[in-house]
């Protein structure tokens, strides 16, 4: 259907006949008209801009402005200019706002106070103490009545259980109902972030995955799920070091919405047990997953356990085919086998359904990392399929455990030419940048290889994989060698720290960047961030879960 004409449709042409054609007497007039339609279109400009600054990118909001903003998102014309400017929203956990109570804010956190090193460690309950906002100074019956008129509304459930839920958020302030109905219904939502603090799930995210399956079932999609992009679930877990995972259901939901690009997940159950919704998901409607429709181009796991199911193992590996991008942040442990072991069981799999599509893969276990996607050291076999991988990434103690993992008697000379073959003949041919960590302390302690044995002067080896690599003719794409962590330096200098005159002369005579990562790269070589850190306490002051 055509959209209803306006003035601004009509070309200059046919106004300036208006203006030419119209009587003498009628000059005043339009003139007036004119004046007054300019007027007001300027005020209202001014709430356009009021909206983009306050609402476009929103932070944690207080009861008062997410009931205005829910009034919004079913308003017309004017009042509804809040609602149309949200493109970001961010979620907090249910709490009471302590309508008519006095007690302490905790808006009074130091932003610059020292951040939790640990996000584990990073408890979040300062969110769920009272805040000291006045009760709401509108009709709450009217407001009621008002949102239960609204065609398709409140999913396949009683209405009027749905009514008194909305009362029930409206009267104590809590978040689950009120900003449930209102994210689903924005109009041009683009991103939503969940964090939560305590120890039981969000009750928002189950909510929306409910939402999900009766908009798949009835064929249709509200405004707000039609339009999202990305969603990222940060579920920190409860005191101590006891987490909280989140239901496979929820996550196999997200991946159902129609234009979702991207979605970062935090604490997914690794035994990863669908229950009957979840199958349900997959088998109702034209979006489900596995019928290789879904847009899904980027996956981000983190804090996921460190030994995956069967099951979450086959579920990632059968993705769509136009899945680009997966990354897997372990748990923090020490046990770097059983690690190695989870990732190789994906990588493997992932390799049989995804390799043609994959660009970039990544497994980690640090706490902040802070380099995109990687393969881990893995076998030779299962490393040249993935062709297309952009960025490689890998960890020295790895590869040389790779190495020798059929004989670990083999004499040095054929671990060497192991190596210098690995770097120069198998690694993905259309390699832009190479990431080798070459010195891991982790967990205090020196990891493998002569390194390990303490032996300083016998590690010229590593400086001729790395010539290797850059003068092999398969990795034509070749932009970049980023070295790391600690100890390293391109030159030789009088601390004794590593240096690598070989692949610094081979990078020089190729124009190939070769740094260190600390380093700034140049621009436009795509050495940007991976993943979402899990909300510390600076992260409540700003509102913002993602490293800008």
């Amino acid at each position: 259907m055509d959209p209803a004409p306006h003035l601004s449709t009509l070309p200059a042409e046919i106004l300036q006949l208006i203006i030419d054609q119209t009587h003498p007497s009628g000059h005043w007039p339009l003139a007036q008209t004119c004046r007054y339609l300019y007027q007001n279109s300027e005020r209202v400009l001014n709430l356009h801009r009021e909206a983009y600054r306050n609402f476009r990118i929103t932070s944690d909001l207080d009861p008062i402005t997410v009931f205005n903003l829910l009034w919004s998102v079913f308003s017309h014309g004017v009042a509804h200019i809040d609602a149309w400017h949200v493109r970001e929203f961010e979620v907090w956990g249910e709490r009471d706002p302590g309508w008519g109570e006095d007690s302490e804010a905790d808006s009074d956190i130091d932003e610059d106070s020292e951040v939790d090193s640990n996000p584990d460690e990073a408890l979040l309950d300062e969110r769920s103490e009272a805040l000291p906002w006045s009760p709401p100074e509108f009709d709450i019956d009217y407001f009621c009545e008002e949102l239960l008129k609204v065609p398709d509304f409140f999913p396949k459930t009683d209405e009027q259980q749905w009514g008194e839920h909305v009362r029930y958020g409206l009267e104590t302030g809590r978040e689950t109902i009120t900003k449930s109905l209102m994210l689903v219904h924005l109009p041009r939502i683009r991103a939503i972030r969940c964090a939560k603090a305590g120890r039981e799930r969000h009750p928002w995210v189950e909510m929306l995955c409910e939402y999900i399956y009766w908009c798949k079932a009835a064929g249709t999609w509200l405004p707000g799920l039609e339009t999202l992009e990305k969603v990222f679930v940060s579920i920190p877990p409860d005191g101590g070091y006891r987490r909280l995972n989140t239901g496979p259901d929820e996550f196999a939901a997200l991946l159902c919405l129609p234009n979702l690009s991207e979605v970062y997940f935090a604490h997914l159950d690794g035994d990863f047990e669908l229950s009957d919704l979840g199958v349900d998901l997959f088998t109702n409607g034209p979006q489900a997953p596995f019928d290789k429709t879904s847009p899904v181009r980027t996956i981000i796991l983190d804090h996921l356990e460190n030994s995956l199911s069967k099951k979450l193992i086959s579920f990632l590996a059968k993705m769509p085919h136009a899945l680009q991008n997966i990354a897997i942040r372990f748990q923090v442990i020490y046990d770097h086998e059983e690690r190695s072991r989870s990732a190789a069981s994906l990588a493997e799999a992932l390799s049989e359904h995804q390799c043609k599509s994959l660009q970039r893969v990544c497994f980690d276990a640090d706490i902040f990392p802070d380099w995109p996607f990687f393969m881990p050291g893995l076998d030779l076999k299962v490393m040249r399929l993935f062709d297309d991988l952009r960025v490689v990434k890998l960890d020295w103690p790895g590869v040389e455990m790779s190495l020798a993992e059929s004989d670990e008697n083999l004499p040095r000379e054929e671990l060497l030419d192991r190596l210098y073959r690995l770097f120069q003949l198998c690694l993905p041919n259309k390699m832009e940048i190479l990431v080798l960590n070459l010195f891991e302390e982790t967990a205090g302690v020196l990891l493998t290889g002569e390194l390990a044995r303490g032996n300083r002067d016998n590690l010229g080896y590593v400086d001729e994989a790395i010539e290797a690599a850059i003068k092999s003719t398969r990795y034509d794409n070749l932009k970049a060698v980023m070295l790391g962590y600690i100890q390293i330096s391109l030159q030789h200098t009088a601390g004794g720290d590593w240096y690598f005159p070989k692949a610094v002369k081979a990078a020089e005579e190729r124009g190939i960047y070769i740094g260190l990562k600390g380093d700034v790269p140049p621009p436009g070589l795509g050495l940007d961030g991976t993943f979402v850190p899990v909300p510390t306490r600076s992260c409540m002051v700003t509102g913002r879960l993602r490293t800008e």
